[in-house]
């Protein structure tokens, strides 16, 4: 008996190592190199009246927090109001959007105090700065994931560059486990903290220009 209460351990063990190992496996690759910001501000710039650092620790949050993956995650001081929300943005560069693929933009927010909006835009970086799919969310003093999945694109996006707009108002804020990816969307491991918004709306190559 104690035999095979043992064997039914064993196998049980062995189950969940598979089963853990099989979640990990089911991640979609991140097309955006540091996206946790462990490498700092590699590949991240800013525009507009901004400031930006890499911490490892949230200080000054109403809600005491540690970064949500890995030990680091981006600090934001958004200095003020812009004429319009787009006046000042945190952007990451040097991406090819692929026709014929649809691509889903996750990032973990927190807002130091109150809330305050952000907007998402994956988007061809020049003008006319055609959006590929955009979505707006309300930061909160707790970690929330959103994220916004586009639709099969009609043509290659090139160059292209994944923009957030941050010109709502003056804030303070967070960004860390920022991933973007082909397909749906997909829960990171571990965390259940998601907001979903997908965009139906198909993409015209055509459209009128886009400046939001």
């Amino acid at each position: 008996m104690e035999f095979k209460n043992l064997t039914f351990i064993l196998i049980l063990i062995v189950g969940l190592i598979l089963s853990c190992k099989s979640s990990h496996s089911a991640q979609p690759k991140n097309l955006l190199k540091n996206g946790g910001f462990e490498d700092k501000l590699e590949g991240w710039n800013t525009y507009g009246h901004v400031k930006k650092s890499v911490e490892t620790k949230l200080a000054g949050a109403v809600i005491k927090d540690s970064p949500v993956e890995g030990n680091r995650a981006l600090y934001v001081s958004v200095l003020g109001p812009g004429k319009n929300f787009w006046s000042s943005g945190l952007q990451h560069k040097d991406h090819v959007f692929e026709k014929g693929k649809k691509y889903t933009l996750a990032a973990f927010l927190k807002i130091k105090k109150g809330t305050m909006k952000i907007n998402f835009k994956p988007e061809l970086a020049q003008d006319p700065f055609t959006k590929m799919v955009g979505g707006k969310f309300d930061m909160t003093e707790e970690w929330k994931e959103f994220h916004v999945t586009s639709p099969k694109l009609a043509k290659d996006v090139i160059p292209a560059q994944i923009t957030f707009h941050i010109a709502f108002g003056k804030a303070e804020f967070w960004l860390d486990n920022v991933r973007f990816f082909e397909g749906d969307h997909v829960p990171p491991d571990g965390n259940p903290k998601v907001v979903n918004v997908n965009s139906k709306l198909a993409l015209k190559w055509g459209d009128l220009k886009v400046a939001n």
